[in-house]
């Protein structure tokens, strides 16, 4: 049988890199935030072009908080594609508010674009895109009718580090943009791990808070937050995998495109990359036969 993803294989191919990552961040004593993850987040944000990468116990998290830090709960709508994983609707019925599904392009697997006004009520206060498997929604036409409704763009960007959209990386476009690192990602810890990231200093300093019981003084809780902080051993394992996610990506595009030459003709719906995107493959998932 042949692995969906061989993590053991990944991990013997830059050995060296991950155990000399590892047995420094043992060696130092931080194991809890510290300079390992701090590290790890400016170079997400240096790689993203964002301003703000705050580190979490998971892309579930990452969803949770970027909810809470937009003031999204009860009586709330967020509109989200109706093809996704579960934690994009459950991450919305945590904090109380109600997800408001949209159908999606069959042929990219990314919200419908066209389909996305008509799902807005006064109740709506968000729309979260999510760039599945790796392909990027539609950014621009989303961003304008967040716009001209005033609503709020939450990126979930946890299948997608490294797609990008119109030459711009998927993660840099929402108010809050979510990732994760779970071990079979593009990006992938060697346990649960997630990001959020943002260009608004208000909006990082509240996750922030958030991330650590609500606390701006240890301590002292500000608001009720929850306890989802990045460990140093995770942060070091992938910034030692870091420098190798373009190169890992490049070959999955490269494995993609060959599954479309030999089954292009054979009756099988595959999948597209839209002009304006450039896809990073999470898994290779044609539709079936037409």
């Amino acid at each position: 049988m042949i692995s969906l993803v061989d993590l053991t294989a990944q991990y013997h191919s830059i050995k060296e890199e991950i155990d000399s990552a590892v047995l420094s961040t043992l060696e130092s004593g931080h194991f809890i935030l510290g300079p390992q993850v701090v590290k790890f987040e400016e170079s997400i944000a240096a790689y993203l072009g964002v301003n703000h990468a705050i580190g979490l116990a998971s892309g579930t998290d990452a969803l949770v908080l970027a909810l809470r830090a937009l003031n999204i709960g009860t009586g709330d709508e967020v509109i989200i594609p109706a093809y996704t994983f579960f934690a994009t609707a459950g991450t919305v019925m945590s904090v109380g508010a109600q997800p408001v599904f949209v159908d999606v392009d069959p042929q990219s697997y990314q919200i419908d674009v066209s389909k996305i006004r008509s799902a807005i009520t006064p109740k709506t206060k968000a729309i979260i895109p999510v760039h599945l498997y790796g392909h990027p929604a539609e950014m621009d036409p989303i961003l304008e009718i967040a716009r001209e409704n005033h609503l709020k763009v939450i990126e979930d960007n946890a299948q997608g580090l490294g797609a990008e959209y119109l030459g711009r990386k998927t993660g840099s476009f929402g108010d809050i943009a979510c990732l994760s690192f779970f071990p079979t990602k593009n990006l992938g810890a060697f346990g649960d791990a997630g990001m959020v990231v943002t260009n608004d200093p208000a909006l990082a300093e509240r996750m922030r808070m958030l991330r650590t019981h609500g606390w701006k003084k240890k301590y002292y809780s500000e608001e009720v937050g929850y306890n989802s902080r990045l460990d140093a051993l995770q942060a070091a394992i992938l910034q030692a995998k870091f420098p190798h996610l373009d190169s890992w990506n490049e070959k999955r595009r490269e494995l993609a495109h060959r599954y479309n030459e030999k089954l292009g003709s054979s009756g099988i719906v595959i999948p597209v990359e839209r002009e304006w995107g450039k896809h990073v493959p999470l898994v290779y998932c044609p539709l079936g036969k037409t």
